[in-house]
């Protein structure tokens, strides 16, 4: 009977290959953190904090633990298309994902040396409430009501309802500016595309918003609903939507 062996320099290839395969785990833990606590330590299972400027509530996260050997790490927490959320980075190969509803964690790997790895995986965080809400201070009523700065437009007063949705947000006019940016490249760029400008937004967003992303979960909600019953959209269409949502943020 005819015997072949593989010379020992392919074995040593499909071995070094395989290994370069499994170098790429992703552990993701359910969580809850303490959000908007001012100077906050701990001592023993106690933690303390500043009362002063401090709004603590309890809020659901993800730890996003990567055991790889591979030098640089991204990752992306997506919800759909139009909406991702802030991986906050807690050490080098350690994440956190503030917020709620169901997430796809996209992680990517690369080193020089074994190349890239890319890895999914989907967590459901579910709303847990603040046992002790704090009630919010009734604003007083303004003796010279003005009139309102936002027109009336073809979306059904979207910029209105974006006013409405975002009001008392942070960083409202920032964030109006980013999509005034995206209206702007679709409408004066010939070669963005739909697609271009919505992942301008994203990325915009997310550096932008940083921490303070999840106080938008309710606002991207309702934007993204709103879209959905309009689409599909052309470029110049949705130019003009995009333009709507930045006058509501921006008023």
């Amino acid at each position: 009977m005819f015997k072949y062996s593989l010379p020992s320099s392919l074995l040593l290839f499909v071995v070094l290959h395989l290994s370069a395969i499994a170098q790429l785990e992703v552990v993701v833990t359910k969580v809850e953190v303490l959000a908007g606590a001012q100077n906050a330590r701990t001592i023993n299972s106690f933690i303390l904090f500043d009362t002063e400027g401090s709004k603590p509530q309890f809020t659901p996260a993800a730890l996003i633990d990567v055991k790889t050997q591979a030098k640089f790490v991204k990752i992306k927490a997506r919800k759909s298309l139009f909406e991702t959320t802030v991986a906050i980075k807690v050490s080098e190969y350690q994440y956190m994902v503030l917020g709620t509803g169901k997430y796809a964690i996209e992680v990517t790997t690369f080193d020089p040396e074994s190349g890239i790895d890319e890895q999914t995986v989907s967590v459901d965080l579910g709303y847990m409430p603040d046992p002790k809400p704090q009630p919010e201070p009734e604003p007083e009523p303004d003796p010279k009501p003005t009139p309102n700065a936002v027109p009336d437009d073809q979306f059904n007063n979207l910029g209105r309802k974006t006013q409405e949705w975002s009001k008392s947000l942070p960083k409202r006019k920032e964030l109006g500016d980013v999509y005034r940016q995206a209206a702007k490249l679709l409408t004066e760029s010939p070669i963005t595309t739909i697609n271009d400008a919505t992942l301008f937004i994203a990325d915009s967003k997310n550096k932008l918003l940083g921490s303070d992303a999840m106080k938008y979960n309710v606002f991207f909600e309702n934007l993204n609903s709103d879209l959905r019953t309009r689409w599909p959209l052309s470029k110049g269409d949705l130019a003009l939507y995009m333009t709507c949502v930045a006058v509501g943020l921006e008023n």
